[in-house]
């Protein structure tokens, strides 16, 4: 991860935080059917600290088996993410 990240900031990096994320029993009700788990990644670049969040997906019996199925679903969260239209303010 440091080596990819290094290469993609054009800069070295260094990882200082590294967790799950929706690993308390409530939150992971949400997360209960499997689909993966979020992993929480902090940083250091050029002397800022910034934190990222990773979705990682698993195979498993709702028909993500195949590499190829769990990177159309990434692709489709990277194109859709903050998208959502926000609720009208008279509501």
């Amino acid at each position: 991860m440091t080596d990819y990240l290094s290469a993609l900031f054009d800069a070295p990096v260094t990882i200082h935080e590294l967790a799950s994320l929706g690993t308390e029993e409530s939150e992971n009700q949400i997360k209960g059917f499997g689909y993966g788990q979020p992993l929480l990644l902090g940083i250091e670049r050029d002397s800022r600290r910034e934190k990222f969040v990773f979705h990682t997906m698993a195979g498993d019996q709702f028909g993500h088996e195949r590499p190829s199925e769990r990177a159309c679903n990434i692709l489709l969260d990277f194109h859709t993410f903050n998208k959502l239209p926000l609720p009208s303010s008279g509501r």
